[in-house]
Parts: C-alpha cells; sequence; structure tokens
C-alpha cells in the first residue's frame, strides 16, 4: 500500500432529523446492467458468493501475502482483517511466464481497459482513515510494468458504495513500464485499506464499460448546498452512502450533469432493488428524504456447457482401454509408486476450490519422503508404467488428449515457490533414450485447515498452454515405434521440501467429443427472470464469436439443449458458441461463450482405427497352443461407412 496525505474531510452522520429534501425523484425504475467484466470473462460475477471470486493468492504465503485473518464468504460476503497495513486480494489473479496457463488469470483473460473503465464495489471497513488502492500490470505481476492507482479520499466507515473512473486514478509508476488504465490489463490486485486491524467486508466488485444510456438523474426539492446520497433496498433499509457531499447539478464517473440534482451510473450497481435517499450533509435520513421509486437493476445471464464438456468425451483411456477407470477405488488404478510414504486408498473430507464441502470422498493418499532420502519432495505416481500395463496398452496421443486431475495437498497453505506445483510426465514408447517428457509448472491452490481438491483440465497436447519443461522435446505424439504411442504416463502432485500429505481423487484422459451427424448440445442457463433466449454458431478457430448460425432464439430455462443436424458443415471439426440474453423489461442483457473445446465431424474426417492391445504373445510347444485365446479391442471413428 503506497500512503498519499489527503486533505479531506471525514464525513459522519449526526443523529439529527433530515430536513429539506422531499419528493425525491430517480429517473426511469428499469435498469440495464452495465457489461461486466468478471461476467462476460468468466460467466461468473465477482458477488463474493465463493472462494474463487478472488485469486488464490488469498488461501497462501506467497508475495504479495494477503495480510488478512478470519477469513470467510458468508452470505455473499467476504470479510477480513488486515494483520498490518498492508493487506490485498487479486480481483484478476495474476499468471505466472513460468508455468502453465490455466484457470481464471490475466493470460487467459486480460481486461480490456479501454472498454471496462469504472469499478464500482460496496465494501465496510472498521476504521475511519483508511484508503483503498489498486496495482495493475500489463502481463503478470512479475513484470516491471507494475502501476499503483489510488483513490484521493478516506474509506468511510461501514458499508458504503464506492464508483471509481480508473482512468482518472492518482497513479504512480512503479515499473519502467508503468502504464495509466487504458490498453491490456494482465493482473489487478485490490487492496481495501492501509490501516492494521480493519474488519473488511466485501459484498461485490463490478468493472463496467461506460454506456451513459444507463445514468439515472436523482432529484429533489429544498434548500442546502451539499447533499449526502444513500442507497437502499426495496425495504428501505440502508446499504451506505452512494455519493457524499456532493452539489446540485454534479454527476458521477460515467456520467455527465443534467442541469440539476446529481446524476449517477445505475447500470454499474449489483443486481437489485433500490430506493434513493437524499439529505443535506450533516443530518439522518427521514421517511420523507426517501424515493417512492425504485431502481430495478438487471442482471447479465450466464451460460456454461455441458456437452460439449469441459472435460471432453466419455471415451477416456483407462475406461476404454484398460478397462479400469482412475477412479482411485483400489491398487488396479495405479502401475508404480515412487518416492511416497504410507500410500493407501482411503476416504478424506474434501473441500472445491470455491469452499464447498464435498464430505467424505474415496482417495488415494500418501506423503512424500523426507529429506536426505532418495526422491525427496518429488512423489511419483505411475498411471501406466513399463514395466507394467503400459508395455502391452500404449496411449494414443492422437486420440487421448483432454487430461482432468482433481487432486490436492492436505491442509497446507499455498505456496508455489515452496512447491504448490504439479507436473505431468509421458513418454514416448521407442524414446528410452530421449527419455520422458516433463511438463511446466501446473500451480494448484490449497490452504490451512482443508484439503482443496483443484481440478485441472488442460489440453496435454497443447504447448501454448503446457510447454515441457524439461527431458524429450517431441510431444504428445505417437512415435515411430513398433507398438507405437506412450508407455509411461506419470502424475507428480507436489514439490514441497516437507514431508507433505498429498491425494489423488481422480484422472481421465479423454477424446474430444465426436459425432457423425446428429450432435446434442446442452447448457445450463443462469438468470434472476429464469428465462432466455439462445443463439447458436459455430467457427473454425474458437475465437471472434464471427461464425455461422446454427439455430436462432431457441427459447432456456435453466437447462437447455439442442439437436443439431451437422449435414452439409464441410470443416472435421467446430468450435460451438452461444450468444444469449434475458427477457428484462427495461432491455434485454446479452451474453456469450465458447464451448471449451471442438467438436470432430468424423464424416468429414479420415477414419481412424485404434485398438487396445498392439502385440499379442503365444506360447507354442510341439505345435500345441499352451496360451488362452486373448480380447482385442477395435475402435474405428471417421468417415461413416469406413471399415
Amino acid at each position: 500500500m503506497i500512503t498519499r496525505f489527503l486533505g479531506a474531510a471525514v464525513f459522519a452522520l449526526l443523529p439529527v432529523w433530515a430536513f429539506g429534501q422531499t419528493s425525491v425523484q430517480i429517473g426511469a425504475s428499469s435498469v440495464r446492467a452495465a457489461d461486466d467484466f468478471a461476467t462476460r470473462a468468466f460467466q461468473d460475477p465477482w458477488d463474493m458468493n465463493q472462494r474463487t471470486d478472488l485469486g488464490a493468492f488469498l488461501d497462501g504465503t506467497d508475495q504479495p501475502q494477503p495480510n488478512l485473518a478470519n477469513i470467510s464468504f458468508v452470505n455473499g460476503i467476504f470479510s477480513g482483517t488486515s494483520t498490518n497495513s498492508d493487506p490485498s486480494v487479486f480481483l484478476l489473479e495474476t499468471g505466472n511466464p513460468f508455468a502453465a496457463r490455466l484457470g481464471k488469470i490475466g493470460t487467459n483473460y486480460p481486461i480490456d481497459a479501454n472498454t471496462y473503465k469504472l469499478l464500482a464495489l460496496r465494501m465496510s471497513v472498521s476504521t475511519t482513515t483508511a484508503q483503498m488502492q489498486f496495482f495493475w500490470n500489463r502481463e503478470t505481476a512479475y513484470d516491471n510494468s507494475l502501476t499503483a492507482g489510488t483513490p484521493n479520499f478516506l474509506l468511510s466507515q461501514g458499508f458504503r458504495v464506492y464508483l471509481l473512473d480508473m482512468t482518472a486514478l492518482p497513479t504512480a509508476l512503479l515499473g519502467a513500464a508503468a502504464f495509466p488504465w487504458g490498453g491490456q490489463v494482465g493482473a489487478l490486485r485490490f487492496d481495501p485499506t492501509n490501516q492494521a486491524n480493519d474488519t473488511v467486508q466485501l459484498d461485490w466488485v463490478r468493472l463496467v464499460s461506460v454506456n451513459p444510456s444507463l445514468c439515472r438523474t436523482i432529484s429533489w426539492s429544498g434548500g442546502g448546498s451539499t447533499f449526502n446520497i444513500y442507497l437502499l433496498d426495496a425495504a428501505s433499509n440502508n446499504l451506505g452512502p452512494l455519493a457524499l457531499s456532493v452539489s446540485n447539478n454534479t454527476a458521477s464517473p460515467g456520467c455527465s450533469p443534467s442541469g440539476s440534482g446529481y446524476t449517477f451510473y445505475a447500470g454499474a450497481l449489483a443486481p437489485g432493488t433500490y430506493k434513493i435517499a437524499v439529505v443535506t450533509a450533516g443530518t439522518s435520513i427521514g421517511a420523507g428524504n426517501i424515493s417512492s421509486g425504485t431502481w430495478i437493476v438487471n442482471d447479465i445471464p450466464t451460460l456454461q456447457f455441458t456437452s460439449p464438456s469441459e472435460e471432453g468425451s466419455s471415451d477416456d483411456f483407462a475406461t476404454t482401454v484398460l478397462g479400469n477407470p482412475w477412479d482411485m477405488s483400489g491398487p488396479g488404478d495405479i502401475d508404480m509408486v515412487r518416492y511416497v510414504n504410507n500410500p493407501q486408498f482411503t476416504q478424506i473430507p474434501l473441500q472445491t476450490a470455491a469452499g464447498v464441502d464435498l464430505g467424505p470422498q474415496p482417495v488415494f493418499t500418501g506423503t512424500s519422503v523426507p529429506n536426505p532420502f532418495e526422491g525427496w519432495g518429488d512423489p511419483h505416481l505411475g498411471l501406466l508404467w513399463n514395466p507394467g500395463r503400459g508395455a502391452t496398452h500404449r496411449i494414443d496421443p492422437l486420440h487421448y488428449r483432454i487430461l482432468t486431475l482433481e487432486m490436492g495437498v492436505q491442509s497446507f497453505a499455498r505456496n508455489i515457490n515452496e512447491g504448490s506445483i504439479a507436473r505431468v510426465v509421458w513418454r514416448v514408447a521407442g524414446n528410452e533414450v530421449a527419455g520422458e517428457s516433463v511438463s511446466n509448472d501446473i500451480i494448484f491452490t490449497s490452504r490451512a485447515g482443508a484439503s482443496v481438491v483443484n481440478r485441472i483440465i488442460v489440453d496435454m497436447a497443447d504447448r501454448d498452454v503446457l510447454s515441457i519443461d524439461e527431458g524429450a522435446t517431441a510431444g504428445w505424439v505417437r512415435g515411430t515405434a513398433p507398438n507405437p504411442g506412450l508407455d509411461l504416463f506419470r502424475i507428480d502432485p507436489h514439490e514441497y521440501t516437507p514431508v507433505t500429505p498429498f491425494f489423488i481423487r481422480r484422472v481421465k484422459l479423454a477424446a474430444f467429443e465426436r459425432t457423425s451427424r446428429f450432435y446434442t448440445i446442452n447448457w445450463n442457463f443462469t438468470d434472476s427472470s429464469g428465462a432466455g433466449t439462445v443463439d447458436l454458431y459455430y467457427d473454425n478457430d474458437g475465437t471472434g464469436f464471427d461464425g455461422t448460425l446454427i439455430a436462432a432464439n431457441l427459447p432456456t430455462t435453466a437447462e437447455g439443449s439442442y439437436v443439431w443436424d451437422t449435414l452439409g458443415v464441410s470443416l472435421p471439426q467446430v468450435h460451438i458458441y452461444a450468444v444469449f440474453r434475458d427477457s428484462f423489461a427495461g432491455g434485454a442483457n446479452e451474453n456469450r461463450v465458447y464451448a471449451r473445446w471442438p467438436l470432430i465431424l468424423t464424416s468429414n474426417t479420415p477414419p481412424q482405427v485404434s485398438v487396445n492391445r498392439t502385440r499379442l504373445n503365444f506360447a507354442v510347444t510341439n505345435g500345441t497352443t499352451r496360451t488362452s485365446a486373448q480380447a482385442v479391442r477395435v475402435s474405428i471413428s471417421g468417415s461413416a461407412g469406413a471399415c
């Protein structure tokens, strides 16, 4: 936190009955929501309903440390108490230039700061002399573009709504390439106070675009020169100041004065029904100061595809080829365990990264071995190994490529530098000399007091997302051995130096979803209205939302589906996306999202034949077969009618 001297007065509400301001008018009732970065990028607003609304630095000891105690997310409110004068949370988590590009990080979801300029939040602090501050970077928090933006006012004790123009914040250019708000922003950190032992409560944060049609003018009758304006809920409960010590004919960021009253950017508020109260500065709210009308602020609909699934198809290697899914139900799931003490299949209580308790779940657990024993701090789990099942059962990397890994460490604060890193290791059959390929760091989260299960999903063939850190560089390829494919597949669950208990809940290595003609697209739709319409499209690259219409204006509720006839589509694979909207009376809010992976159109792709075994061994003595019959499972995909 960089502290600035402020010459501003600290306003307090005096216990004096309000006077002067009557007949408060607030303009048109229905207010469309301003376009919001988090709801667009993540299909998940920063509404503090779950721990993942803030970055994973909150649960760790990495720099910058959160410096917050008594952290909780209850009833849509984040709470914590600062342990020193520099607490912090990440609104947009920084990526790491030395790790896989996975998750809700700015490397994957940069902010277009030329579009999203206004930041609104509702927050409470317990002290009377606190300041907030923001830090941002162009790419990651590790580059040389660090910039600080500090609003030039003190925070109000108790809840208050703040609306900031990020382009107008006084800034400190801390890095050689620091920059005022604009262009691309790859990391956004928020320091809610600069006071120690300050209890912070954060209700919601919205980073929104500017749309003048979402401004509403608050007008009133009566005397006075400066006024306080308050936001109330529909039952007239005070939600805190909206603007303090404002004059007539002024406006909030995002709006222009309208000739009288105070014009506020209502579209920046979180969804809800609100009233407004206006009083002369220094007086309290009375019934005569409250608007009779309300603002009904809309929400933005969200959608998640369930097919195509982000885990890929139901055709996963372990189930299809090995006949036994990697569900950690017993010893047959793992071929090799190395540098692990106390390995066992058991049940332990788990919690999601979002903070949801799952109860006892079946897992494989173990602890890393201590220093100075061989392999200390580097446990290995071979799901496919040679010698072992990998000698005869090979992973076809052209077919199986979408990895879902559910794992974590038990009751341990995250620390990237100390070992909150998993890796995936594989070997192309016949590459014994070149050896194994070791993936780049896969950063996972954990926290003291819980066993947090990470759900890591990655395309193993995508070297831009998951590069090779060491070993053979051939990549996720079949190779040229007589029995081609991957004969080793290993998970290294962490790299902590202290003895650390870990767990694996589930591993799935799946193919892309495929169809020869008809394909059912499924989705989950969320909106306060409960209903909306969806347009479905496809394109060839999964970016730009510039594709071909599949179907328009499909009515949808919480769960929707559409059976698509792909006849006439000539592409070998397509990326499906949705453009969708609600039915809000004040004008629909629209959103859009891609399915994570492409859909393979097998009628437009060459046939692929795969077998679960590429080598059979028979023993023969004096012309008599000594080996029982062996089954080979043959799978054909590709052009219809191929055989």
